[in-house]
Order: C-alpha cells, then structure tokens, then sequence
C-alpha cells in the first residue's frame, strides 16, 4: 500500500482584489514581463514581496504620476495584509 498524500492548504489574497482600482498599475505590471507566470493555471501564487520587487526592478518610479502614486497604494495595501509583504498573491483570480 502507497502511503497517503498530505493535503497542504494555502492562505491568499486574490490579485483581482488586491489590483481593484489600481487599473494603469495592474496593465503596466502585466506587461512588464514579469519573472514569474500566470494565465494558464488554476492558482499562481507569489509573494506581495516578490511583486513589489518586480515593479521596481523594472522602474514604476520612472513611470507616470498615475502609476508611481498606484504603486504606493499597492505597497500600503500589501503591507496592511496579515502576512505583509510574504503574503500570497493569486494572479489567476
């Protein structure tokens, strides 16, 4: 007899949610390229961190003053998270 597989379970916040509002944001960081992937997947989770990272890696501060200021808001939103900044992120929802 195999032995029986341990079911893990994960805490997230939806990217739909945490994104709501922040449209020029949300459309600069999927076009940005990201290092991590999504869209064909039923859950695809990252960290705010890794997020947060991202876009500054690619330089949302040389952006527009639209951009920069949803930036801040998406920085104070995931730092206001249980988990902070190692809070899960699912982009597919």
């Amino acid at each position: 007899m195999s032995k029986p597989l341990t079911l893990h379970k994960a805490e997230f916040v939806l990217g739909s949610e945490l994104f709501d509002g922040l449209a020029a944001l949300a459309e600069f960081h999927g076009e940005s390229d990201p290092d991590y992937t999504w869209g064909s997947c039923n859950r695809s989770l990252v960290t705010g961190e890794a997020i947060l990272d991202h876009l500054q890696n690619v330089g949302v501060d040389a952006e527009d003053d639209i951009v920069v200021t949803e930036f801040h808001e998406l920085r104070r939103r995931i730092e206001a998270l249980p988990n902070g900044l190692q809070t899960h992120v699912d982009l597919e929802n």
